[in-house]
């Protein structure tokens, strides 16, 4: 009973896999390690369903929809990722290899969408050109154009922003939960 509150999956399921799984108890992501989220101090972060392409770009999806939620301790927020409004945080998934080692295919990546200016703050962003999603990183040159690059050296990309593209910039990605297969 005790795996059953900690956890938040059924004792039944545990002992048996049989019957539902969850018992509505959403589970965080925290410091401490996985605790239940209804927790005082937790913040439920979106899960989008757009993704964003560390290679060819992802189609955009006509809207930001939400498939799911990670909640995060708002002090693990406050002291580590310091946005300047905790709404405007969204997770999404990354796939492709153009950001590796920095990144991997299928790391959850957490972005600030607030934060929406490279010139003001040089970074990994997640950008939208000609209808296609990118996971790229920006920086400004010393011309006073911005470059974007690729941080993988076998798939070095760079294309400089000079004002002939019609870019988008949808937010910095301001933390990495990188998944490894085992």
């Amino acid at each position: 009973m005790k795996a059953e509150e900690v956890l938040g999956v059924r004792a039944n399921w545990l002992m048996t896999g049989e019957g539902e799984m969850a018992t509505g108890v959403a589970m965080a992501i925290t410091p401490e390690g996985l605790l239940p989220a209804q927790m005082p101090n937790m913040v439920r972060i979106p899960l989008l369903a757009n993704s964003g392409s560390m290679g060819p770009g992802n189609e955009v999806l006509d809207a930001d929809y939400v498939v799911g939620d990670l909640s995060l301790s708002s002090h693990w927020i406050n002291q580590y990722i310091k946005p300047g409004n905790i709404r405007e945080l969204k997770f999404i998934h990354a796939h492709g290899e153009s950001m590796a080692p920095t990144f991997s295919d299928g790391d959850v990546l957490l972005v600030d969408s607030g934060s929406r200016d490279p010139a003001s703050h040089e970074g990994v962003y997640v950008l939208e050109v000609h209808g296609k999603t990118y996971i790229k990183r920006v920086r400004m040159r010393m011309s006073g154009t911005l470059e974007v690059s690729s941080d993988n050296p076998t798939i070095k990309t760079v294309d400089e922003l000079n004002g002939d593209h019609e870019v988008r910039v949808l937010g910095r990605v301001v933390w990495a939960w990188n998944g490894q297969k085992l």
